[in-house]
């Protein structure tokens, strides 16, 4: 039996998967804590929330070993009102945490990311109002998110490197380092550049990470608002060629 999905069936499996997710860290962090307020070991809602990433993993790969695309943009990236406003989502989750660095913090570190972050949820209005118009923005707006993101890993390893719990930060981490990687491919394909299938792979692994990451975080509009960026964002998934590419 042929065990396959269409490509515009994958970010509905990723978000499926990725409530799967939400409940086994639900569970993990509701009856696997003990009297110090420690993750217990080897918890079976911890076991089986790694084994659902990786099994995840592999099928996303597996999905799309023959994900091409048509070479024109508009066929890429039409006119989409839903890919718009997860870009303006997007843009809202970068600000409010650019303005939380700022308001919280005093480091230099932190100023920065504020500043960058600012700009980034700039960006991603105006790459939003492209979406409208299937218009190609300029890979700056894009490169900045990228950097917005590069920034904030950075900040955020000196907490994350001072917990020992994998499970507080793992996924986290994956979804942030996704969504840098996203920001990065897009500007490439802004560029006239790149390629769409580690666009879309990455797109689809960060929106699954960032829904794990809304349990046992502090920042769940962040990794949500991240997540409906990056699942509005993948682009046209059954264009001609890949419906030629499937039947071959």
């Amino acid at each position: 039996m042929k065990f396959d999905l269409k490509y515009n069936q994958l970010p509905l499996f990723t978000l499926l998967c990725g409530g799967i997710g939400v409940l086994l860290r639900l569970w993990l962090y509701s009856t696997g804590l003990d009297s110090d307020g420690l993750l217990i070991a080897a918890h079976p809602a911890g076991i089986l929330a790694l084994i659902l990433s990786a099994l995840t993993a592999g099928l996303l790969l597996w999905f799309l070993r023959r994900f091409h695309t048509h070479g024109k943009y508009t066929h890429q990236f039409p006119v989409s009102i839903l890919g718009a406003v997860g870009s303006f989502a997007g843009a809202i989750g970068l600000l409010l945490t650019a303005m939380v660095e700022l308001v919280r913090h005093e480091a230099a570190l932190s100023i920065i990311i504020g500043i960058l972050g600012i700009a980034a949820a700039a960006a991603l209005v105006f790459a939003g109002l492209c979406r409208l118009k299937a218009l190609r923005p300029s890979f700056l707006f894009h490169t900045v998110v990228c950097l917005f993101f590069v920034l904030r890993l950075v900040s955020q390893y000196q907490t994350w490197s001072a917990d020992p719990q994998l499970h507080d930060y793992c996924f986290q981490l994956l979804a942030t380092v996704s969504a840098m990687l996203f920001a990065y491919h897009r500007a490439a394909l802004d560029l006239k550049c790149g390629d769409r299938r580690p666009l879309v792979t990455i797109g689809l692994l960060g929106v699954f990470f960032c829904c794990l990451s809304l349990v046992a975080t502090d920042a769940p509009l962040f990794y949500g608002t991240m997540a409906a960026w990056m699942v509005t964002n993948l682009g046209e998934l059954n264009t001609p060629a890949q419906a030629s590419g499937e039947a071959g």
